[in-house]
């Protein structure tokens, strides 16, 4: 019986993002940027399943608040930077989930979303560092206060807190907890 061979975490990540990034140089024929479709619920209200996004593919840096494209697990996701750490990392999470994604480095980004179409509409996705703030109050007020509570209870209280909150910033140009990202 022939013994199996193990394959390494990274070994298996470099591999998909290879292959993702190999794919997507394929869709843009050397272009910058291309469409994709939306399929999840995690960026409501800025995404919605079936609506196009469009993903810039060359960028050098990017910040907080901005949406990027990144593999995770068998999915390509797209997630908003809500921190950024000294040795170069970003944690990202989608604006309606309670909990964060693992830590990334920006080699693991395969681009940011720059535009999202809706119906015949097209809207510019910016950098929106308020919101970003609002998520990570909202993630981190769950971790740490509301760990043993049913998954059920954090998700009601999240929405809770995240629905007025979010029509707050849109009717207020986005200045609440622009104090935690020092803004």
């Amino acid at each position: 019986m022939r013994k199996k061979q193990k394959i390494r975490a990274a070994d298996y990540s470099q591999e998909k993002k290879e292959s993702i990034q190999c794919y997507f140089s394929l869709i843009t024929e050397g272009k910058s940027s291309t469409w994709v479709a939306a399929t999840g619920y995690s960026m409501l209200p800025l995404f919605w399943p079936g609506c196009k996004v469009r993903v810039n593919t060359r960028f050098s840096s990017l910040d907080i608040g901005q949406v990027v494209l990144f593999i995770q697990g068998r999915k390509v996701v797209a997630h908003r930077i809500v921190q950024k750490d000294d040795s170069g990392g970003y944690l990202t999470k989608g604006d309606t989930l309670c909990g964060f994604d693992r830590p990334l480095r920006i080699d693991e980004i395969v681009g940011y979303v720059d535009f999202v179409k809706r119906f015949r509409y097209v809207t510019a996705v910016g950098c929106d560092p308020a919101l970003a703030a609002l998520s990570l109050y909202l993630g981190d007020t769950i971790q740490m206060h509301m760990g043993n509570i049913p998954v059920i209870i954090q998700k009601i209280f999240y929405f809770t807190c995240f629905i007025p909150s979010f029509l707050w910033l849109q009717l207020t140009g986005r200045k609440i907890f622009m104090d935690k990202q020092g803004g």
